[in-house]
């Protein structure tokens, strides 16, 4: 085995999760900034979340953009690792976990959002969020069979 192949995996794979964790401190930055304390009670709070119009259309395409970067990143990194034929059947035992927990997860936040009377009307002024949450498991599975389809055809 080369050992050279090894250590690229392993920079490569550090490279995506430092990647990764810069974009998720990034994106919290921008909501905490928007939001400001995090209090979803204040009258402050309020008050920016109405003034915010132009963020609120931004932060209303953020799950999907993270969806397709989280996929991208995936997509990058099993392309530049080896992969061996019998960790096929762990894959697909992985999807499947994968879509039980996004519907699971995806329901839960329909229910927690909806509970709430302010999360609900923010919830109505971010379509594409709650769309994106609607078709977080089929979305997850699409992108676990392209990870399966991509991993397993560019040969080894």
């Amino acid at each position: 085995m080369n050992n050279k192949a090894i250590i690229t995996e392993l920079l490569t794979i550090i490279i995506v999760l430092v990647f990764l964790i810069v974009g998720l401190v990034f994106g919290k930055t921008l909501i905490t900034s928007i939001i400001g304390s995090g209090e979803f009670e204040s009258a402050e709070a309020l008050d920016r979340l109405n003034s915010a119009n132009n963020a609120v259309d931004v932060l209303d395409w953020m799950p999907l953009f993270t969806i397709i970067l989280m996929l991208i990143i995936a997509i990058v990194t099993i392309i530049t690792i080896q992969v061996n034929p019998v960790f096929a059947v762990f894959g697909v035992i992985f999807l499947v976990i994968a879509v039980l927990v996004a519907g699971e997860l995806s329901s839960f936040i329909t229910d927690s959002f909806e509970a709430d009377p302010l999360t609900n009307q923010s919830l109505q002024d971010m379509p594409k969020t709650k769309a994106t949450n609607d078709f977080f498991a089929p979305l997850i599975f699409i992108c676990g069979i392209i990870l399966l389809i991509v991993m397993y055809s560019k040969g080894a």
